[in-house]
């Protein structure tokens, strides 16, 4: 009865519960079953939250708690800080952009809201400016380049760091700004830009 009970779990695509449904406590089967479920729905949650990281294409793992909100750190009257971590701006369609110097977190906090997105099985994309650019003109140049712009309409957030750190080619940096306008009216982007200002 094991054996076929571990192989219709498997054919029902139930396949984590067949390794583990022995070892959950019987009590009543109205617990059991809920219990059973649990395990199946965090297990599915886990693996979804981990394929939206690696599609998001988020180089390191950085948190909101690790963030530091400096005393420096000048936020504009339209947003909050809550707002931010939130990420209330993708939810209205808004960019947002980070300025300031190196060193200041932008990354750091840009990565973070990506990521608590991915968390919540939010469809986010990281890119540096250099990186989109090249993907961009790779893209062109194959004829893809329609292609790939549909594939960011799907996306809720997309991610542009180091914008301004490394000099584009002309026709990359064309491209990344086409890109951006085309894209723009269909999602908000995260851009980490650097200047003076220190957010």
């Amino acid at each position: 009865m094991n054996d076929s009970m571990e192989q219709l779990l498997r054919r029902v695509s139930l396949g984590r519960l067949a390794n583990v449904w022995r070892r959950v406590k019987f009590e009543n089967p109205e617990q059991y079953l809920h219990d059973l479920l649990m395990l199946e729905l965090r297990e599915r949650e886990a693996n979804r939250a981990a394929r939206m990281r690696k599609q998001a294409g988020i180089p390191v793992v950085k948190t909101l708690d690790s963030f530091i909100w400096r005393k420096t750190m000048e936020l504009p009257a339209s947003i909050t800080r809550e707002e931010i971590e939130r990420a209330d701006f993708v939810q209205r369609r808004e960019n947002l952009i980070l300025l300031g110097v190196v060193g200041t977190g932008k990354t750091h906090l840009a990565t973070a809201i990506a990521l608590e997105l991915c968390e919540q099985g939010r469809n986010v994309r990281f890119f540096t400016a250099a990186g989109l650019a090249n993907l961009l003109i790779e893209r062109s140049k194959r004829g893809l380049l329609g292609n790939f712009m549909d594939s960011l309409k799907k996306v809720e957030m997309i991610v542009i760091d180091e914008v301004g750190f490394v000099p584009l080619h002309k026709e990359a940096a064309e491209l990344l700004l086409r890109g951006a306008f085309l894209s723009s009216s269909s999602q908000p982007s995260m851009m980490g830009m650097y200047g003076p200002r220190t957010l």
